[in-house]
């Protein structure tokens, strides 16, 4: 293998302590080291060796140093795209006027003859381990690509070391027997990085001294798969890789994705598949694989599998500690930042690693934090700033994952200002409850509530029909701008069997339906941020209530697969009508009579336990509907009615307080709540308007006036609205 020049520079480095090594100590360095003895080689018959040649290479390092450096540069524009030794030799025996050239000659060295022998076509890295590059044994080359070939063009140096897994991954290869190691770790974790950090070792010759001169490659099994519509083509494939590899002692398979093994080109019938090919050259100790899957194929695949999985030596990668992740993205963030042509500060790292630990659960690091800084080097390069910041990293990481994290701007503050006032025009009669309810979720939005927690835990409590869900969906509205898809509303009376935790997360694998998530996790994996409405929550199963207990408490829960969601940009509201009016009136102590409102804890820990009930932020206790309320909601659904039959072409003219006297008469006050409001707009005024609109054969808009018959019969009368006539009613809204 011939060695090149980045390689004699890193020998050189290590050799002299020299930053900048020139000529003659690379060719020191070159003689000193002599990997793969090609110098040796290089040599014969040429009047030096590599003993004899250092004397006058040490001599003229200090003597030809400027003359030196400018001949090196002339060298290295002359060269191919990855200079080599042998075109510094070569570029030395054109120049025999140069310092190091008269050195060299003086002590013995024949040019004429060096420079034939550099004239001699170097063998290729498959001829020299012994494989046929005229026959199909030129497998390697077809099927897999050479990972210490990219290592020598220097694209992996943006990789940070590893050396604890890179030992013991040195020590599975340097064994007599099974040498071969399964990498297994969640995906991201670095498992592919960590051999390409290998293969960058032994380019620059820092692994024991059995390692050095291997050659690591990659198969890609698609390709060895890929055409083979004929039985014994693929078979024939891989029995000519394995040829080529067992022929080859210094190289190393390395097969991303191992798990594919399993099955690969198994045809219907045949038990055979690549898998059960590897296995007897494997136990033999003649080949060297590294493979790379995640730890649950792993266990899938190659752990159900003895005779497969006894044959690796499974080396597990831990998510790495902080001060590791830091380090392994600072060495990705430089390249990072010349590629982009920014600048990434070491507090932006550390912030980087902060906010995808906190907003990305489900992802490992360093990959999730390399990505975020990836995307939002794209952003400020695109903009010209030139400096990454914070708020960079914020922006970007909210539009990745569609979660409000990014900075509040102006707008948003002014919406949070305004959100008691917007909640209270919506929410009758339960001014406490929302001010509670807005003050924690204000805090939590600006970040100043502890970062475990969601934007809100309550439990809404007090009788149906006082406004519990309505400010769920209100919530919604104000802060996530879309009510439908911002809330999940999730009736608890449906989840009161003991499967019901599975309808929530899905089913652990092996059992039905174990392919679909559940209701909660489809939300959260598609939207992320919103309300989640446990709607009467009194009568779910209990494990259920006991699932919720995590996500109440760290704002995470864990789907049936394992993959974790974070919750803690969602407002989580539990409602229950397990406290009674009764249970709610208040008592009057004292001779000034002075209301005490009863304690709901106690009453509460008849239906749940007390650990759940303190993971909440604030049990909400809604007041009961007066007769002003009342009247203040009748108006509200009024007024929606009429708008929704406006823009359907029906304009009604009607009395205000007449019309919500009707629809209040005979609803039991405040035991029916706004429900029942909500119930008799919808049947005694839109029903009777839909039920005429049938029968009329004009055209265009029409007009209904609440008048007596309506009052009296339910009976309402349409009128053809004239163009030329615009509609108008005595102080009545329509």
């Amino acid at each position: 293998m011939q060695i090149t020049y980045q390689q004699l520079r890193i020998l050189a480095r290590a050799e002299s302590g020299e930053a900048e090594p020139n000529l003659a100590h690379l060719l020191l360095a070159w003689a000193t080291r002599d990997p793969g003895d090609e110098l040796s080689a290089l040599l014969d018959g040429t009047g030096l060796d590599t003993t004899s040649i250092r004397v006058p290479l040490q001599d003229a390092i200090t003597a030809c140093l400027e003359p030196d450096r400018s001949l090196l540069l002339d060298c290295l524009r002359a060269a191919r795209r990855r200079p080599t030794g042998r075109d510094l030799l070569r570029y030395l025996c054109d120049a025999p006027e140069y310092v190091l050239t008269r050195h060299l000659v003086e002590a013995g060295l024949v040019l004429d003859r060096l420079r034939e022998r550099l004239t001699e076509p170097p063998p290729s890295v498959l001829a020299e381990h012994g494989i046929r590059v005229d026959t199909e044994g030129g497998a390697i080359k077809e099927f897999a690509r050479d990972l210490t070939e990219l290592a020598e063009d220097g694209q992996f140096d943006g990789l940070s070391d590893r050396p604890v897994e890179i030992a013991r991954i040195a020590k599975i290869l340097m064994r007599m027997e099974k040498r071969n190691c399964a990498l297994t770790g969640d995906a991201g974790t670095g498992k592919t990085a960590l051999v390409e950090l290998l293969a960058r070792r032994i380019v620059r010759g820092e692994v024991p001294e059995p390692l050095r001169g291997l050659r690591i490659y990659e198969v890609r099994l698609g390709e060895l798969v890929a055409g083979t519509q004929y039985r014994g083509t693929f078979e024939e494939r891989v029995k000519g890789l394995i040829e080529a590899l067992e022929k080859s002692p210094r190289a190393v398979l390395f097969v991303d994705e191992l798990h594919l093994l399993w099955g690969a080109g198994r045809a219907e019938g045949a038990p055979m598949d690549a898998s059960n090919m590897f296995k007897p050259v494997l136990a033999r100790g003649k080949l060297r694989v590294i493979g790379a899957t995640t730890t649950e194929e792993y266990n899938r695949y190659i752990a159900q599998d003895d005779a497969l999985s006894r044959r690796f030596e499974e080396v597990r990668l831990q998510a790495p500690k902080s001060e590791l992740v830091f380090q392994m993205v600072r060495a990705r963030a430089k390249a990072l930042a010349e590629h982009h042509g920014v600048k990434i500060s070491d507090d932006v790292i550390r912030r980087a690693i902060e906010l995808t630990e906190r907003h990305q659960p489900a992802r490992s690091q360093p990959d999730k934090t390399r990505d975020l800084l990836d995307d939002t080097c794209v952003s400020v390069g695109l903009r010209g700033d030139g400096q990454v910041s914070e708020h960079d990293l914020l922006e970007t990481l909210s539009e990745s994952t569609g979660l409000p994290i990014a900075e509040l701007t102006g707008e948003d503050r002014t919406r949070l200002r305004e959100l008691p006032a917007a909640l209270k025009q919506r929410i009758i009669g339960q001014d406490a409850a929302v001010d509670c309810v807005a003050n924690i979720v204000m805090k939590q939005r600006q970040n100043l509530g502890p970062e475990q927690r969601n934007l809100g835990a309550f439990l809404f409590g007090g009788s149906t029909g006082v406004g519990k869900t309505e400010l769920a969906r209100q919530l919604a509205a104000a802060l996530f701008h879309d009510e439908k898809k911002a809330l999940l509303h999730l009736d608890m009376a449906e989840y009161n069997l003991p499967s019901a935790v599975t309808k929530l997360v899905g089913a652990s694998a092996g059992y039905i339906g174990h392919e679909k998530d559940g209701a909660l996790i489809r939300w959260l994996h598609t939207r992320g941020s919103g309300v989640i409405l446990f709607d009467e929550i009194e009568k779910a199963h209990p494990e259920v209530r006991t699932l919720l207990l995590g996500l109440l408490d760290e704002g995470r829960i864990h789907s049936a697969k394992g993959r974790a969601y974070d919750t803690r940009q969602c407002i989580v509201i539990l409602t229950t009508n397990a406290l009674t009016p009764d249970d709610l009136g208040e008592t009057r102590m004292g001779f000034g009579r002075e209301a005490i409102k009863p304690d709901p804890i106690p009453i509460l820990s008849r239906h749940f336990p007390q650990e759940f009930l303190a993971r909440l932020d604030e049990i909400v206790i809604f007041n009961a509907l007066g007769p002003d309320e009342l009247r203040q909601i009748a108006t509200l659904r009024i007024n929606e009615a009429v708008a929704r039959l406006e823009r359907n072409g029906v304009h009604l003219v009607y009395e205000p307080a007449r019309l919500i006297d009707h629809l209040l008469e005979g609803q039991g006050g405040a035991e029916s709540g706004a429900r029942g409001i909500a119930g008799a707009v919808e049947k005694k005024v839109v029903q009777p308007i839909a039920t005429a609109k049938v029968y009329w054969d004009g055209d265009g808009a029409v007009e209904v006036e609440l008048d007596e018959a309506f009052f009296s019969e339910g009976r309402v009368t349409l009128r053809q609205v004239e163009p030329e006539s615009p509609q108008t009613g005595d102080g009545d809204e329509s």
